[in-house]
């Protein structure tokens, strides 16, 4: 009897580390369970641009609201199916893997190649998956009758500069984001590119998709020694410092 107790707590603990074996973790409370859903239990900030002395703070857990999860097709978004939200000033929220078909995945036109024709970058550039569908993944929350979007930002300790030209006192965090990407299959995209109708401007692109989720890092900045803008875009996992951040 004892044997047979023995036999069936191994073969558990066998199913259990197979299933783990399948799940990865992306960093910032971000991970991907062995049925492909997005899981995201992690602590959310709050960003007042418009502050008199803006600061990253920890959301209070008297914020208890409704997240919507969408990957945007052009018009309206595309379909996903996800629960939770916004708990205790924490964001928890768990998004099913993309059931996609031919006919509505993301809507239309939303290969890489297309998603980066503003960029001109040309299909030489990639190494595979110039016409792989992506699509990527962006939350908005409804507090206090406003309507306000979550990023998710590299680093919690990113200073905070206002903007240099605008009407009003707005600030911003210094850096570049970090997005999530669904991807229908692998993707690899690794050159310097210069936009023939935009002389002062430069893309530097280092992405690797695999199928499935995918975090990239999006910085853009001036470069006052070349006179060019500059866009770079690498494929990254997320550091112990990323931060999700609603900005009001």
């Amino acid at each position: 009897m004892k044997s047979k107790q023995l036999i069936i707590q191994l073969t558990i603990f066998m199913l259990f580390c197979a299933s783990c074996a399948n799940a990865q973790t992306l960093g910032a409370g971000v991970s991907v369970d062995s049925q492909g859903n997005l899981v995201i239990n992690a602590p959310l900030y709050v960003f007042d641009r418009y502050g008199e002395n803006p600061k990253l703070e920890k959301a209070p857990t008297s914020i208890n609201s409704k997240v919507l999860a969408l990957i945007p097709d052009g018009d309206s978004g595309g379909n996903l199916k996800y629960s939770g939200g916004i708990v205790k000033g924490q964001l928890s929220i768990i998004i099913n893997k993309p059931e996609p078909d031919e006919n509505n995945f993301y809507g239309r036109g939303h290969n890489l190649i297309e998603a980066m024709d503003n960029f001109y970058i040309s299909e030489s550039f990639f190494t595979n998956g110039a016409n792989t569908k992506i699509g990527q993944l962006k939350f908005f929350s409804d507090i206090d009758d406003n309507n306000y979007q979550i990023f998710l930002y590299p680093n919690r300790n990113a200073k905070i500069l206002q903007v240099p030209i605008s009407d009003t006192r707005e600030f911003f965090i210094e850096g570049g984001l970090c997005e999530i990407y669904y991807s229908l299959g692998e993707v690899n995209i690794s050159s310097k590119v210069y936009n023939p109708n935009r002389e002062n401007w430069r893309g530097e692109f280092n992405i690797q998709f695999k199928k499935g989720w995918n975090i990239v890092s999006t910085r853009k900045y001036y470069d006052y020694s070349l006179k060019r803008e500059i866009l770079i875009m690498n494929s990254v996992t997320l550091s112990k410092d990323a931060v999700w951040v609603l900005i009001k």
